[in-house]
């Protein structure tokens, strides 16, 4: 597994290399948090240290967190529990 690492930007590791990832506990083994002095900052910090993940073995949902940092929507904070249904899901469907 390949971290991002810089300014702003913060990994929460519940694995290492040797771990076996059962399907029957909680699938959030690793949190990214990024922040930075505006929002545009913060966005392109994710959007970064998205992008520089490696990770080998599972499965991940960084795709689908790529997309989501790279909407506009999101870009411009248009965010709610809906956003997922209302902005990536629209995309697919008019691909």
């Amino acid at each position: 597994m390949t971290l991002p690492e810089g300014p702003g930007i913060r990994n929460d590791i519940g694995v290492h290399s040797e771990s076996t990832v059962s399907p029957f506990y909680d699938p959030m083994i690793a949190k990214l948090i990024v922040k930075g002095k505006s929002r545009n900052e913060a966005v392109e910090r994710l959007h970064n240290a998205l992008s520089a993940y490696e990770v080998e073995g599972i499965k991940t949902n960084i795709p689908l967190l790529l997309k989501i940092a790279e909407s506009p929507e999101f870009q411009e904070g248009d965010t709610a529990t809906d956003f997922i249904e209302k902005h990536i899901c629209k995309q697919k469907s008019n691909q």
